[in-house]
């Protein structure tokens, strides 16, 4: 009876134990918090010479804020993000205009050192899964860290 009793406690600390231990942190090569430099849309670059967005990379998650065409800080969204090889995928799973909520977006990236490029708009399903990649415009991107 001693041991069975022991081998349950055993058993029961490696359980709580088991559930207190954080889960498996997903890593990405564009993990960290970068802001836009330029972006450019059927050719046209748009080069503001001062940050208007900023976005970051964590465990799988992205967030992001960024000025509207007023300069106010009020578009913002965030969600989960994974990479395969050259491929980003994102899902918007809250933003600041609603109808967005649940579209997912893949995207190419390259990364050299700290500037990360990338294309956007490859393909583009809406919430219920239909692809709706017609909707958006191919934009590019560059981002650089942000530093303090």
């Amino acid at each position: 009876m001693r041991n069975t009793l022991f081998i349950l406690a055993a058993l029961t600390l490696l359980f709580i134990s088991g559930i207190n231990r954080p889960g498996t942190v997903k890593t990405s090569p564009i993990d960290g918090e970068w802001e836009l430099v330029w972006s450019k849309s059927n050719g046209k670059v748009n080069s503001p010479g001062k940050p208007i967005q900023f976005k970051m990379f964590h465990n799988g998650f992205f967030s992001l804020i960024m000025q509207d065409s007023a300069g106010n800080w009020n578009i913002a969204g965030a969600g989960t993000f994974e990479t395969n090889g050259n491929t980003y995928k994102e899902t918007f799973n809250y933003v600041s205009m609603p109808e967005l909520t649940g579209y997912s977006n893949w995207q190419e990236f390259e990364l050299k050192g700290d500037t990360l490029y990338k294309k956007l708009f490859k393909k583009v399903t809406d919430a219920s899964g239909k692809e709706v990649t017609d909707w958006a415009s191919d934009i590019e991107e560059k981002r650089v860290r942000a530093k303090r």
